[in-house]
């Protein structure tokens, strides 16, 4: 995989899974490092003397945006999630905005665009995306704003009703989210803590701090996770955002080779 990858003029980035509601089949998306093609493998059980194990093909190729006047390697995503239930793939271009494609190797692969970060809701760098799986194919998709150390939301449904921006401030001596590169959330109910699901994010700017000088600046590289209550971030907002901790159960999506 990695090989193939370099062959088209640079090396993985960002990575996402994704199993077909449609027949089962696993596949993988991978992101390049300077370039603008998001690979689609299908994953695939290989038997050796007896043990089973796991290859990988191309199945296709999405592309996203080179700017007016970019370079390809400026062009590049990471942050990455696929709907496993509405069969489509959310791509974080880390200049531009989201992408949302066809998550099936037979959908088009032609992307929209869901927002941008000339409309001021997003600030460059786009990093990690996540989903918030309600019933109905309703839900919330959640963006780091690494630009603003902020998350923007979106709405699972429709055209992705743009909702609204929250952060995530200091509290009870834990300090607050910086340089946010990944999120994760679940809907489920998770102990006594987290009784309406839970929000996982990457602090890139953790305290206390390990300063070292970067061509003759000064940078935090303490980097560390905040585990935040879903009902934190649904009264975050005027109209509070949806709790469902029964729709989606995450253990159940794939089934094992």
């Amino acid at each position: 995989m990695t090989k193939r990858l370099h062959r088209l003029g640079t090396l993985a980035y960002g990575l996402a899974t994704y199993t077909s509601p449609k027949d089962g089949a696993h596949y993988v998306f991978v992101s390049q490092r300077e370039g603008n093609q998001v690979a689609q493998l299908e994953l695939l059980e290989r038997k050796e003397t007896g043990r089973a194990r796991v290859q990988a093909r191309i199945v296709r190729s999405l592309t996203v945006l080179i700017q007016q006047g970019g370079e390809l390697e400026d062009a590049q995503a990471e942050g990455m999630v696929a709907d496993q239930e509405l069969g489509l793939l959310y791509v974080g271009q880390e200049q531009v905005g989201i992408w949302k494609f066809d998550a099936e190797p037979d959908g088009s692969a032609v992307g929209a665009l869901v927002d941008s970060v000339e409309n001021g809701r997003l600030a460059a760098d786009v990093e990690g995306l996540t989903l918030y799986y309600a019933g109905e194919g309703k839900g919330y998709l959640l963006v780091s704003s690494q630009g603003d150390n902020t998350f923007a939301v979106y709405r699972r449904e429709d055209a992705n009703t743009y909702l609204g921006n929250f952060y995530i401030g200091a509290k009870g001596g834990i300090d607050g989210v910086e340089e946010c590169d990944g999120a994760q959330v679940l809907n489920v109910r998770l102990g006594a803590d987290f009784p309406a699901g839970l929000l996982v994010v990457q602090d890139g700017a953790n305290d206390p701090q390990r300063v070292i000088e970067d061509n003759e600046q000064l940078e935090n590289i303490s980097t560390g996770f905040k585990f935040v209550p879903w009902q934190g971030v649904s009264n975050a907002f005027a109209i509070p955002l949806e709790i469902d901790t029964a729709s989606f159960n995450p253990r159940r999506v794939s089934n094992e080779f």
